[in-house]
């Protein structure tokens, strides 16, 4: 199985525009290769290519699956690229109303967009260890500053690209395998982190 990402996705479009799209043979599409799709109001199907079936018929080229697994970190890669700038862009919306998730979200995105090792980051947060659930988000009201909108709309992204992770982790080398688990890590941690703030606007809305 190999990914493809919004890069071949645009390449493709730039050449050709398209309105329909068929996944290759053995295929996934990244979040953001799916994102694509959905805003250019493209038709297209989900999970394997039509011909996933045939899949295990042949020997498997080892050449081609160290393409495959290069490509599909490097696709992590800009997965991570992107949700760093909406980590810093949250981190810069946040500084005035929520000091603590500002300064978080800004280093995070910062190393998340230079593809720095995590280290201690976030230790403030350490205790996280399992996937939190979607966090409450707080009922409609204009006492409700829209940053926690964002924060919600994030915290669905980031449970997005967590879940595309662990797929894609199998197809990758064990150095890139261990890669993702580091980072998956800080996603649980600022998860971890976002929900906590909604849980207490939302408890502070409902108590009035």
């Amino acid at each position: 199985m190999f990914y493809v990402t919004e890069n071949e996705l645009r390449g493709a479009y730039n050449r050709e525009h398209f309105s329909t799209y068929t996944l290759p043979e053995d295929a996934k599409l990244t979040p953001s290769a799916r994102q694509f799709l959905i805003d250019f109001y493209i038709d297209f199907s989900e999970g394997y290519g039509a011909a996933s079936g045939a899949a295990g018929t042949t020997a498997p080229d080892p050449a081609l699956a160290a393409a495959r697994a290069e490509d599909t970190l490097a696709s992590f890669y800009d997965d991570i690229a992107v949700l760093g700038a909406r980590l810093r862009m949250l981190g810069r919306n946040a500084l005035g109303i929520e000091n603590d998730i500002a300064h978080v979200c800004d280093t995070l995105g910062t190393l998340w967009q230079a593809h720095t090792d995590l280290g201690g980051l976030l230790s403030e947060c350490e205790t996280a260890s399992e996937v939190p659930a979607a966090p409450v988000l707080p009922p409609l009201s204009a006492a409700v500053h829209p940053l926690y909108y964002e924060m919600a709309l994030l915290d669905a992204e980031l449970a997005r690209t967590q879940r595309f992770w662990a797929q894609a982790a199998s197809e990758m080398t064990a150095e890139g395998h261990a890669s993702v688990d580091a980072w998956a890590q800080s996603v649980v941690r600022c998860r971890a982190c976002l929900a906590t703030c909604l849980e207490k606007v939302a408890g502070e809305v409902r108590h009035g």
